[in-house]
């Protein structure tokens, strides 16, 4: 048997002393729950199923304070929660309670992530894909929700070339002092580059920034 010696409350958590001199920490709603307080005995197995509890809630209250934070996808999440030495037990319970009420929604989490950076015209479809990628988000999903270049060519072409050439502009304003026309321009295309936008992209820019300039 597991007898408790002492349980002292730390705010909304519980330093629990057993009899063995083992000391941990619960959290209140597992003490409450299981009434772990002094002279309370426990055996050997419903002990294990109280630490197993207590990890899975653990485990799930870690989870909501890094969504209360900002939007994960199931691979980051999972990833921190590995981090933090959570059980694969605790970390499987936890996500698919996450998911089932849509706290963690892949699809979701994709389509907003594309639409915002594409919308804020700082990156080109090349670096927002490689992010999605990142994060864990499927090539399967991105196919889904990122627009077909092939099918929609023209109007792909003009957004990414708005954004960019928005970019190049602003560079090219920190770039104004640099007299040398080809290390202008391949300050400017290794700028443009680290957005994600394309090599063709990038050379319609630089082509237009120039011919601009020259007037």
């Amino acid at each position: 048997m597991i007898t408790v010696t002492q349980s002292v409350s730390k705010g909304k958590s519980y330093t629990v002393t057993l009899s063995d001199s083992h000391v941990i920490k619960l959290s209140e709603y597992i003490v409450f729950r299981y009434s772990i307080f002094p002279e309370k005995q426990f055996t050997e197995k419903s002990w294990h199923q109280i630490l197993q509890d207590a990890d899975h809630h653990a485990c799930y209250e870690k989870l909501l304070r890094l969504l209360s934070i900002k939007a994960h996808t199931e691979f980051e999440i999972t990833k921190k929660l590995v981090r933090s030495k959570f059980s694969k037990v605790s970390i499987n319970k936890a996500i698919k309670k996450a998911k089932s009420i849509n706290l963690i929604n892949d699809v979701y989490f994709a389509k907003t992530f594309f639409e915002e950076r594409r919308s804020s015209g700082r990156y080109g479809k090349i670096k927002i894909i490689h992010d999605l990628k990142r994060r864990g988000i499927s090539s399967e999903l991105i196919q889904e929700i990122v627009p077909n270049t092939d099918s929609n060519y023209q109007e792909e072409n003009e957004i990414e070339f708005e954004n960019a050439i928005k970019l190049g502009h602003v560079k090219m304003k920190v770039l104004s002092k640099e007299k040398d026309s080809m290390k202008r321009k391949s300050k400017l295309l290794r700028h443009l580059a680290t957005r994600g936008f394309t090599s063709d992209i990038c050379y319609q820019v630089i082509n237009r920034l120039e011919i601009e300039n020259a007037d």
